[in-house]
């Protein structure tokens, strides 16, 4: 037999595992888009330095691939925690809201992460 008292703790840490991830996700969202933002705008106004701006977008996407990869990971964590201590289906809810955003950032950065290398051999082949 366990002890109650135990029990009763490990089943309170399981949501909070799963809750990570979705506040990850939506903590991160508006860091993620203002970066891009500020990375797009840069470009439209100094494309006379686009050699220059390349490399620092292409640092960007490689830590926008970092900042996605968080929900993701808390996401993971917490549908561990929730197979443990079965019958959340808020706390999976969470878990799989935080892992599906943290899915569609990396989608979004590898898609960008290809628009900079066009536009990488674009700036090379214009010379």
């Amino acid at each position: 037999m366990t002890d109650p008292e135990r029990q009763i703790s490990a089943i309170l840490r399981c949501p909070i595992a799963a809750k990570r991830s979705l506040q990850w996700a939506i903590f991160l969202f508006p860091i993620w888009g203002s970066t891009w933002l500020v990375a797009l705008l840069a470009v439209r106004h100094w494309t006379v330095y686009a050699p220059a701006i390349v490399p620092l977008l292409f640092a960007r996407a490689l830590f926008g691939l970092l900042i996605a990869a968080l929900p993701i990971w808390f996401g993971i964590q917490g549908i561990r925690a929730l197979k443990t201590h079965a019958g959340y289906s808020t706390g999976l809810l969470r878990s799989v809201l935080g892992i599906s955003i943290g899915a569609a950032f990396v989608i979004v950065e590898i898609v960008t992460l290809f628009m900079v290398i066009a536009f990488m051999i674009q700036r090379n082949a214009a010379r």
